[in-house]
């Protein structure tokens, strides 16, 4: 209801502004309003946001003196060039006389340059009756460990284990509780034998033959693994498409970019050219495409070829690669 008509309102910049800022141990929070014609306020922004870690060391002085500045910033296009003063409302009252110190830090002589562009006056209100931006400057549920927010340690709560159950083939305990783990080692296991590489492999070490080198692979419950700690997985497409949505697409594993994602698969599976694989899975993933950023340079403006005098004397052919399909 607050975020809607008739309460909240389009900033008039024939009216004040009157701005309320609070801050605390670990955030500021500030609150835009102008008054109507019966003399009420109405709310016109609302803005907070966290303390880095340098200005969580700042004295109460300067941080409430920083939610001013900040809100200065944010709410510059409204603040810069208003023709009425406005009217900051702040439950530090030694902030009222600020305009009037003379002696300020290298921080406030700063934070003086940057307020010396609006015309405004600082007003004492007590934080008992300054409840919105307080509000916005306190966090919704408190961190435990008492009131110093530096001893305190927000609660973890950790991810449900059936998120990791999809995850947990291990070449010691192949048995999984998971139907779609079970699934996989089936699947597996039938095409192991066809397969070009460890189809011969398997046969080998099933009938003892020692013909080939298999110093490498251990044998068990039906399984060929490498190095005795990861399954040997066959160059089946989707075998190996289901191993990297595990790895790749759950929801416990994030959509890692390469290398988080090789450094991953490589733990519990291992078949030739996996890298390529994973690159290739990785790079042409809808999912990270439409939501991460490239950081590449700009790509170069494509440059017409010289137009010639007469026929046939340049051929020449542009080849444009990996767009999307």
């Amino acid at each position: 209801h607050i975020t809607s008509e008739p309460i909240l309102r389009h900033y008039n910049p024939d009216l004040p502004c009157i701005i309320e800022t609070d801050a605390s141990d670990f955030a500021i929070g500030a609150f835009c309003s102008q008054l109507d014609s019966e003399n009420v306020a109405h709310p016109i922004a609302f803005h907070s946001r966290k303390l880095l870690p340098a200005e969580i060391n700042y004295q109460t002085y300067d941080k409430e003196l920083l939610a001013i500045v900040d809100a200065f910033k944010h709410w510059r296009q409204y603040l810069e060039f208003s023709t009425e003063p406005t009217t900051f409302i702040t439950d530090h009252k030694n902030l009222e006389y600020f305009n009037t110190t003379r002696n300020l830090t290298r921080r406030q002589v700063r934070w003086a340059e940057i307020l010396g562009d609006y015309n405004f006056k600082i007003v004492y209100r007590p934080g008992k009756q300054n409840p919105v931006a307080d509000a916005l400057s306190r966090k919704d549920k408190p961190i435990e460990g008492g009131s110093d927010y530096r001893k305190g340690t927000t609660p973890m709560v950790p991810l449900p284990p059936d998120l990791f159950a999809i995850n947990s083939i291990t070449p010691h305990n192949i048995i999984n509780l998971n139907e779609a783990s079970n699934d996989l080692v089936q699947n597996i296991i039938k095409h192991l034998p066809s397969d070009s590489t460890f189809g011969p492999i398997l046969k080998d070490m099933k009938n003892n033959n020692r013909k080939l080198d298999t110093n490498d692979y251990h044998y068990k419950d039906g399984l060929p693994f490498y190095k005795n700690q990861t399954i040997s997985v066959p160059d089946n497409e989707e075998v190996q498409k289901t191993i990297l949505e595990q790895s790749h697409d759950s929801p416990a594993a994030g959509h890692f970019g390469i290398t988080k994602t090789y450094d991953q698969v490589p733990r519990d599976y291992y078949w030739p050219r996996m890298r390529s694989y994973v690159k290739r899975y990785a790079t042409g993933c809808n999912t990270c495409l439409r939501n991460k950023n490239t950081h590449h340079k700009p790509y170069g403006l494509l440059q017409p070829s010289e137009i010639s005098e007469k026929p046939w004397v340049s051929i020449s052919m542009v080849f444009i690669t990996q767009l999307p399909e």
